[in-house]
């Protein structure tokens, strides 16, 4: 079979390896469809220390189950198509018996961890197995585990009718975000990026004004739109220094500010000014199973439009790929790759 490999900072191969065989409690699938996330492109350059060459990255993805560990095992059955909660925990901690799994702190990575799905096939526990309804297309079901990034924030952020959004960064999880926000009907979700592209396909996923990040006094025109409203929630999906103090002074007296980005890993924010306007900050980390499930069947239901921001490439394209995702960041939005 193909995979695509991480050997190092900026390199990538497109390799052969034997077909893996699932053990006890797998199942082995083919990939139709794996989508390149962010943090594997921090990965790619040497940045992230979760990942470890060499490496076949890949966590989001969907495929069909084409062979069985144990031969009694009826669900999933052969030929279904599924997507993948790519965590596993251990299942026997504080976190995981609490319905906090995704915080277990032995967790592990598809992808990361072992073997991810940058492949013709991969092997996967049969406890992350989702089944996709059917006619759900595969480059679709890929979206689930960001789109399920994206609803558990936008969850924490304890929504409401009257309530203002911001989502600074309209990347993928920043698009997902206002998808998922939509759906709880705030007052006003405003998006906030530099790229002219993206800034569009945030419109049409259901900001209602999108604004460009350089143009003047960003943090003033954002609090003049919301200004009238009492409570405002700030996602930050880019997770750089300068957004997760911006996304603070956006958010005002009473504000929320949920952290989704992970790119900067420190940042200084003047405490004094927090506690006085009394502004919460909360990280936001993965999803729970429940929240997988959920993004699957709104994907389902048509709750995230795809036509100006997703690009399916080949897998043989991958190094490709993540050298257009470095080099000439914005041009693409996300790049899924298909065997």
């Amino acid at each position: 079979m193909k995979v695509l490999v991480w050997h190092g900072p900026r390199i990538m191969t497109v390799e052969e390896r034997e077909v893996p065989e699932p053990g006890p409690g797998e199942a082995l699938l083919r990939v139709r469809a794996a989508g390149i996330c962010g943090s594997e492109i921090e990965g790619y350059l040497g940045h992230n220390s979760l990942r470890v060459p060499p490496l076949i990255m890949g966590h989001e993805f969907a495929g069909e189950v084409v062979a069985l560990g144990s031969s009694d095992i009826t669900v999933p059955r052969i030929g279904q198509q599924v997507t993948v909660n790519p965590l596993i925990s251990c299942g026997e901690c504080t976190f995981c018996r609490a319905g906090l799994a995704h915080v277990c702190p032995q967790r592990k990575l598809i992808g990361a961890h072992r073997p991810g799905a940058f492949a013709d096939y991969v092997v996967v526990p049969l406890q992350a197995i989702i089944p996709l309804p059917e006619g759900v297309d595969p480059t679709l079901g890929a979206l689930t585990e960001p789109f399920a990034v994206a609803i558990h924030g936008v969850g924490l952020g304890q929504l409401s009718s009257s309530d203002g959004v911001v989502v600074w960064g309209t990347g993928t999880i920043g698009l997902l975000t206002i998808c998922a926000a939509r759906l709880a009907q705030p007052a006003r979700i405003i998006a906030v990026d530099t790229n002219a592209a993206r800034l569009e396909a945030a419109r049409l996923a259901g900001a209602t004004t999108a604004l460009d990040a350089r143009d003047g006094d960003i943090i003033s025109k954002v609090r003049g739109l919301v200004a009238d409203l009492p409570h405002i929630v700030v996602f930050d999906a880019v997770g750089r220094d300068v957004t997760r103090q911006a996304a603070a002074a956006v958010a005002g007296p009473a504000g929320r500010v949920i952290l989704l980005g992970l790119h900067d890993r420190d940042t200084t924010f003047d405490v004094a000014a927090l506690i006085r306007s009394e502004i919460a900050l909360q990280g936001s980390y993965a999803y729970t199973m429940d929240e997988v499930r959920r993004a699957v069947a709104w994907l389902e239901a048509g709750h995230v439009p795809t036509d100006l921001w997703v690009d399916v490439r080949a897998l043989s394209d991958g190094p490709d790929a993540f050298t257009e995702l470095v080099d000439r960041p914005g041009a693409a939005t996300k790049i899924i790759l298909v065997p």
